[in-house]
């Protein structure tokens, strides 16, 4: 490979990792328009990704706190068999969006939520735990 190619290469990777904070923000329409994107597009692969992160962090009870600007996460230490939320193994990402969009188009009333805050909701409705 050239220099000029590496150094086309390495500029281009320097210029996409400075990325601000305020780019990284989004608010729950922005959340929902990125779901009802087609599949392969980047913004449906964001939408993706963080409603199947979600529903990982709900179905494990992950418990996120920000403090101070910092936010920390916390482990529920229930066993597995305590759990709330039993989403199915087979559940996939676009399975999961769907859930997520049923819930905002059933509940306009909910979409002052925080992002983070209604998918969570969504899935747990959508995937209770059996009763014991």
């Amino acid at each position: 490979m050239s220099k000029l190619g590496l150094m086309l290469i390495v500029t281009s990777l320097i210029s996409t990792a400075s990325v601000s904070a305020e780019d990284l923000s989004f608010d729950i329409s922005q959340l929902i328009s990125w779901c009802r994107q087609p599949d392969g597009t980047q913004n449906r692969g964001l939408c993706l990704g963080y409603v199947q992160a979600m529903a990982s962090a709900v179905a494990h009870e992950f418990v996120l706190l920000r403090v101070d600007d910092k936010v920390e996460v916390l482990e529920n230490p229930l066993p597995a068999a305590q759990h709330h939320v039993c989403v199915p193994r087979e559940m996939g990402a676009n399975q999961l969006a769907g859930v997520f969009l049923q819930l905002t188009d059933k509940h306009p009333e909910l979409l002052n939520m925080y992002p983070s805050t209604l998918v969570a909701r969504a899935i747990a409705e959508a995937f209770p735990c059996p009763p014991k």
